[in-house]
């Protein structure tokens, strides 16, 4: 416990040294908001890719292999797959047209895309994604809480309070640079661990019987395509867009396309961010 407590200090430590680093560099709101379009191709791609993954990739996805067999695999398939087509057909048409247009958000590029000058294109996009953030955030503070509590022993609520504290500190100090140095080092830790873990457990344990054994046992097939008929092609096509096609809309992905330094940079980003991606679900099906 002592240990873990070390540790645990140790990154919050570091998170405050990258939000005062970061701080001293912020000139203007757009420094502020989109890293003065700064980033680097590698920060841009870890960054992308880590703020999408976190804590499903270790819980959600691989109970979802554990539950429907190898056929589960075809969602890491869609997601590679529709990040892919992010990158390829989004992420250099937002960053040229960002630019040129002057936006620095989502909501302002809708509005000054389709030349709402009401301005209800730009609140109704704000209010979409507070609200449907404002879930996806709680979800991950409740996930925090439930950590807190079992690898810490600290109490459940106090738990999400000091890490919405921690979170709010340094979002505000920092803003957009400090978000994508904290996903870059969280992305490395992240494959770091996802990659190390599964082969420690399959070098020192018998995993292939066990796992032979539990699938048998539940009636899962190996095969990521059981039998060939309608209703498995059916479900291989929703596993593999079902979780994917969401990549086209999230903002918290699409603004790490606008804050790259030069848009000819983005292929480079485009082939980093997938092998980190084919790596980390590559470990997490494992």
């Amino acid at each position: 416990m002592y240990t873990e407590n070390i540790t645990f200090l140790a990154y919050i430590r570091l998170l405050f040294l990258l939000s005062m680093g970061t701080v001293k560099r912020q000139r203007s709101s757009v420094d502020y908001v989109m890293g003065g379009r700064s980033l680097n191709f590698w920060l841009t791609a870890l960054s992308a890719h880590a703020s999408d993954m976190s804590s499903w990739l270790f819980l959600a996805y691989p109970a979802l292999i554990y539950t429907k067999g190898l056929e589960g695999i075809w969602t890491a398939f869609g997601l590679v797959l529709c990040m892919f087509l992010n990158w390829q057909w989004v992420a250099p048409k937002i960053r040229a047209v960002t630019e040129k247009l002057q936006c620095v958000t989502l909501s302002s590029y809708f509005q000054e895309r389709f030349e709402d000058h009401s301005g209800s294109l730009r609140l109704f996009s704000a209010c979409a994604s507070f609200l449907f953030y404002s879930i996806y955030i709680a979800a991950g503070f409740v996930g925090l809480g439930l950590l807190s509590e079992s690898l810490f022993g600290i109490d459940y609520t106090v738990g999400i309070t000091v890490g919405a504290v921690i979170v709010t500190l340094y979002v505000f100090l920092g803003g957009y640079t400090t978000v994508a140095w904290i996903d870059l080092f969280q992305g490395m830790f992240l494959l770091a661990v996802i990659l190390v873990m599964p082969t420690l457990l399959w070098w020192k344990l018998d995993v292939v019987d066990t796992v032979l054994t539990a699938f048998a046992k539940r009636g899962l097939s190996l095969s990521p395509l059981p039998h060939l008929s309608f209703t498995s092609l059916w479900a291989a096509f929703a596993l593999t867009f079902g979780w994917g096609l969401g990549y086209f809309g999230q903002p918290h992905i699409v603004t790490k396309f606008m804050g790259i330094a030069d848009a000819r940079d983005l292929k480079k980003s485009q082939y980093l961010g997938i092998s980190w991606q084919m790596l980390a679900l590559g470990g997490a099906s494992a």
